[in-house]
């Protein structure tokens, strides 16, 4: 059954194609953003879909944009090589490819991420209904395991032994939710109880650059992890021939943002002493302002090339024994 929900998460996660004409735009506060990152999946509840918390996190990452970059070009290959046949047969098994995707968005509490509770996952594209429960189906049989479909409208319920998955399906793409009941995701869908209630996660939120290869924002009440960790921040990273980052981390107070930017310069001036590492830390700049902490760093094609010669040696010990 493992391996089973394996591929059936595959065929939601990467299946999204080509957004369609006929989706939603999102609406309410954020709206533009929401449209940059393709948050909604053509729900046309923007960030609504997001439930309210103390402690509100969303992570987007551009896919059409990340492969693009040099980084992808490199690393790309060698994570295929990993995973080895495994991927390329989920490809001809549901005519569904990684290189398909155009944009994964999620979010809930920073605070229960470890555990999923609440989490609410959007992945825009115009994705087929019919397309992953034949997949789904496909899998289910090559694992030779139970599956029951449930359709219900835009709701479809994958119920395997023990373990059940709800998934929105619409033109723009899908909204889904861990270990969730219909109940829960058509509320998300429906956009009640939102995280744009949140006023100051939304003022973060304007701030970010959704267009960006990745990007992040989440505003605790109160420190994270630890009293000298953020209590949020927001920020983007943009991959193109090079590497650029923008991020801005928000403390309790003016003094521990200083402190922390203070020690992060120090530790950066140590490691300097590496030749390796000097170049390219000469390009990163960490300046305190009130309560925030600013993180800079612009990186060009030929220093990001440099740094990906060293982590492709490492890059078969993290992948582990492939996929």
């Amino acid at each position: 059954m493992k391996n089973f929900w394996k591929v059936c998460a595959l065929s939601v996660a990467i299946a999204a194609v080509a957004v369609g004409c006929g989706k939603d735009k999102p609406k309410g506060p954020g709206a533009e953003q929401a449209e940059k990152a393709g948050v909604g999946a053509g729900t046309g509840a923007g960030f609504a879909i997001f439930p309210a918390s103390d402690n509100p996190v969303i992570v987007g990452m551009n896919f059409e944009d990340m492969r693009k970059s040099v980084i992808w070009k490199e690393m790309w290959p060698m994570a295929q090589a990993q995973m080895g046949d495994d991927l390329k047969k989920f490809e001809e098994q549901c005519g569904l490819g990684i290189e398909s995707v155009k944009s994964v968005v999620f979010g809930g509490d920073a605070k229960q991420m470890d555990s999923g509770k609440g989490l609410v996952v959007s992945v825009s594209g115009d994705l087929p209904k019919d397309k992953v429960i034949a997949c789904a189906k496909k899998a289910a049989e090559e694992e030779k395991e139970k599956l029951e479909v449930i359709e219900d409208g835009q709701f479809v319920q994958f119920k395997g032994e023990g373990e059940s998955q709800w998934v929105h399906f619409s033109d723009g793409g899908v909204v889904f939710s861990p270990d969730s009941d219909k109940a829960y995701l058509q509320a998300r869908v429906e956009g009640k109880e939102p995280v744009t209630a949140n006023k100051e996660f939304m003022a973060q939120i304007e701030k970010v650059d959704t267009g960006g290869t990745m990007w992040a924002a989440v505003a605790g009440k109160e420190p994270l992890a630890g009293s000298d960790s953020p209590k949020g921040g927001y920020g983007s990273v943009r991959l193109d021939s090079g590497l650029k980052v923008d991020m801005t981390m928000a403390f309790a107070s003016a003094e521990m943002a200083t402190k922390t930017a203070t020690e992060t310069n120090q530790q950066m001036e140590g490691a300097k002493a590496m030749p390796q590492f000097a170049k390219f830390i000469e390009k990163v700049n960490v300046a305190a302002e009130g309560e925030n902490v600013n993180v800079k760093v612009d990186l060009g094609e030929a220093e990001v090339k440099e740094i990906l010669e060293m982590a492709k040696a490492q890059l078969p010990m993290l992948l582990g024994g492939g996929f």
